[in-house]
């Protein structure tokens, strides 16, 4: 699970891409967030990613984020109590640092969601955007 966070000041958004062990798309989300900042809207990502996760029985897991989340904030303890909590859930998947230009496809899932107004509701894609396509060759 590739899972990303877009953010400007004034808006911003989040997505992400679950992917079988060959690479081929499986589901995707996007999400819209106002005045929230970026470590809030990765820790949302991380929860809807783990969410769909759980939903769809997708499993074994391997997790690559933008930040490596840390406890010690007051704000988002909860948040990470809760995305830890869960990934025990699921056996301990491992979690790594990607940098955006790792995945771009899941980067623009979040760009996405920061333009798109959903009504603070997530998208769920279960066939890719035509956008898709541009980053990875495939649909």
């Amino acid at each position: 699970m590739a899972i990303y966070q877009y953010w400007k000041p004034g808006n911003g958004g989040i997505g992400g891409i679950i992917r079988n062990g060959r690479g081929d798309w499986i589901i995707g989300f996007s999400k819209s967030f106002t005045h929230a900042t970026n470590n809030l809207m990765e820790m949302c990502a991380l929860k809807k990613g783990l969410e769909l996760v759980i939903e769809h029985n997708l499993r074994p897991l391997e997790i690559n984020m933008k930040i490596i989340l840390q406890k010690g904030n007051l704000l988002y303890d909860p948040l990470i109590n809760h995305c830890r909590s869960t990934l025990r859930s699921l056996g301990g998947p491992t979690v790594q640092h990607s940098f955006r230009e790792q995945n771009r496809v899941a980067d623009m899932m979040a760009e996405m969601g920061a333009t798109l107004n959903f009504f603070d509701k997530t998208h769920v894609f279960v066939t890719p955007p035509l956008l898709y396509a541009q980053f990875s060759g495939k649909i």
